[in-house]
């Protein structure tokens, strides 16, 4: 199962990616810089044909997130733009699928004041009342990727 941690002084969040089959070993790093904890997220999955490359930064007081991912080539190839804005983190998602192959379905769901999101693949996991879980993206094979959230 998914599992995400807040460590509520820091704001840091600890990150746990459950790993599926061999081709799907992930590395996972996490470095948070002062007092708005602003994130920088590295994640590399190595496997054939599905190299990745994540980029995440958390940006000043109200949590300005963006997401991008790319890869896969041209039968997957996936681009998630999340942007957070105001003081009660509203988000807005955007998604672009490239190729027949890939369709993804995606359920959002906000709840009350501290906007809890979830988008999901394949499975959603709700996880305590913050802001991001991003579950199972299984349109890349064998591996999938399975990815973060980031608190407020």
């Amino acid at each position: 199962e998914l599992s995400l941690v807040d460590e509520p002084g820091a704001g840091i969040v600890n990150v746990c990616i459950v790993e599926f089959g061999s081709d799907a070993a992930v590395d996972v790093g996490i470095v948070g810089f002062g007092a708005e904890v602003a994130l920088a997220i590295g994640i590399a999955e190595n496997g054939a044909g599905v190299a990745v490359a994540i980029g995440i930064a958390v940006v000043g007081a109200d949590f300005v997130v963006a997401i991008g991912i790319v890869g896969f080539g041209a039968d997957a190839a996936v681009a998630v733009d999340i942007v957070g804005f105001g003081a009660e983190v509203a988000i807005a998602i955007g998604i672009v699928v490239f190729g027949a192959e890939v369709a993804i379905a995606i359920g959002i769901a906000e709840f009350g004041a501290d906007v809890a999101v979830a988008i999901c693949g394949c499975d959603v996991t709700f996880v305590v009342e913050v802001v991001v879980s991003v579950c199972c993206i299984d349109a890349f094979g064998a591996g999938g990727l399975y990815v973060v959230r980031s608190s407020v």
